[in-house]
């Protein structure tokens, strides 16, 4: 489907997981974890912010850029990493 710019629906929502994740990854940074609520099937938060599309968090996932710490829910691999050297 596309829009009236010619771009299809994926190419903005890919657009605008990358504009979010550049917003967001200060605060990931710091430890904060993204998570889908049951209720929100379509969409991952960070603490309500952002809304990124669940194809986009597993990109992330495959290239090791975020692990997953729980079910339906991420952290960044450079702040797992980082938190694991402190407590060893």
């Amino acid at each position: 489907m596309s829009t009236d710019t010619g771009e299809t629906t994926a190419v903005i929502y890919a657009r605008r997981d990358r504009e979010a994740w550049d917003n967001l990854l200060p605060r990931l940074r710091a430890g904060v974890i993204i998570n889908r609520p049951s209720s929100k099937l379509r969409t991952y938060y960070v603490d309500g912010d952002g809304g990124f599309q669940p194809s986009f968090i597993k990109q992330l996932e495959r290239e090791g850029v975020i692990r997953r710490v729980g079910v339906e829910a991420y952290q960044l691999t450079e702040f797992l990493d980082a938190k694991a050297e402190v407590t060893s």
